[in-house]
């Protein structure tokens, strides 16, 4: 009982939230200690970044503990290349512990993947081994 009294004591989000470079420091850097904060640079005209966004929204309501974030590319980077979109920014207690690059990263395949292949469950995974989320997948 003292469990599920800490864990709805946390903080919630519940969803992927919209940032501007402006907020970015605050919302990401500074987003505070025992805060796993996952943040995607996307553009609307690559298709790639929008799947990815459908299955980060499906994690966020998954894992409301986890914050989870968008921004448009060449607005946190200036210039940011298309070619780079999508990019996964993890941080956790306010140090980025890993930038994905690609949908490709997010699946753990030897082989070339299509990007539409690519599940929520790869995401999750890939997440759960930076230690993102708490996943109880096991393979």
């Amino acid at each position: 009982m003292a469990e599920l009294q800490a864990l709805a004591a946390k903080r919630q989000f519940g969803g992927v939230g919209m940032i501007r470079k402006n907020e970015y420091e605050a919302e990401v850097t500074n987003a505070g200690e025992g805060i796993s904060v996952v943040t995607c640079l996307y553009q609307t005209h690559v298709e790639k970044s929008m799947l990815l966004l459908q299955h980060l929204e499906a994690l966020a309501e998954r894992f409301p503990t986890t914050k989870f974030l968008k921004i448009v590319g060449d607005d946190c980077i200036k210039d940011y290349p298309d070619r780079n979109i999508p990019t996964l920014l993890v941080y956790k207690d306010s140090q980025c512990v890993k930038q994905l690059i690609g949908m490709g990263v997010m699946c753990q395949s030897e082989e070339e993947v299509q990007p539409e292949a690519i599940t929520a469950d790869d995401v999750e995974w890939t997440l759960r081994e930076l230690g993102a989320v708490p996943s109880l997948l096991e393979e």
